[in-house]
């Protein structure tokens, strides 16, 4: 049987890192970016992954790299998930650098499109992940370029899952995860870490067994949803709007 190829933005994040190592497990044919050399990417190269060294912050460098991933794999892959982001910069917007705040929004969002629109071939079935954050409902204070570049994630996925039929789009909020861009004391204990990561795992391969009109263009929180429930399909089906951007209270009478 012909592998499942999937192509893993940023895969040597710890996140990115562990659901590579379980799609080895099920025989997927992945393609992945890095930034920065480490053990885990040696790692991953060892097991057979092919990788890519990307910048995700330099156009010039996602345009040659996204390039080098179309001759490599001539845009035929099923799958894309996207691991990028940083927390930076940490302060009030008033008190932020506009070059340091324009430049993690193109990060955390803008190369990210960037990246996944040099690869895309429209005319194929696709599913595609993004990883959103806090701030959706409320206000993250301190957190404005990583907060924003989320909801602007949230209704790409919702657009490009309402304009292109054969492609799957979504985004999943997974709560807070102790990683490498928290840089902060571990406030969380390794076992709830690693409870929550299989989460995400399952919740990755319950995304790619559903149809595009019950998961596409949809905002999932891997805490609050009820995904795992069955009852939760016959709800999607029957509502469009459920886990999407929306005004409320339009319909209040006054």
């Amino acid at each position: 049987m012909k592998a499942k190829k999937i192509i893993l933005l940023s895969i040597s994040s710890d996140i990115g890192f562990e659901v590579a190592k379980d799609l080895l497990k099920k025989k997927f044919d992945i393609v992945g970016t890095y930034n920065t050399y480490s053990n885990k990417v040696e790692a991953l190269k060892k097991s057979g992954v092919k990788l890519f060294k990307l910048d995700v912050s330099s156009k010039s460098n996602i345009d040659q790299v996204a390039k080098k991933i179309n001759r490599y794999i001539r845009k035929d892959w099923s799958y894309f998930i996207s691991f990028a982001g940083q927390l930076n910069p940490i302060n009030k917007i008033v008190n932020i650098d506009s070059d340091v705040w324009e430049k993690s929004i193109y990060i955390n969002s803008l190369g990210q499109l960037r990246f996944l629109n040099k690869i895309l071939k429209k005319n194929k079935k696709k599913k595609i992940l993004f990883f959103a954050g806090s701030g959706t409902n409320g206000t993250k204070d301190n957190y404005s370029a990583y907060t924003l570049s989320k909801i602007l994630l949230i209704k790409y996925v919702e657009l490009l899952n309402s304009e292109e039929k054969l492609i799957s789009s979504s985004i999943l909020g997974p709560g807070f995860l102790e990683t490498k861009i928290h840089n902060k004391k571990k406030i969380k204990s390794k076992k709830n870490n690693n409870i929550k990561m299989n989460k995400i795992i399952k919740f990755i391969y319950w995304f790619f067994s559903q149809p595009k009109g019950i998961v596409g263009g949809r905002n999932f929180s891997l805490i609050n949803d009820k995904w795992e429930n069955k009852r939760i399909i016959k709800i999607l089906r029957k509502n469009k709007d459920i886990y999407k951007l929306r005004r409320y209270g339009n319909k209040t009478k006054v």
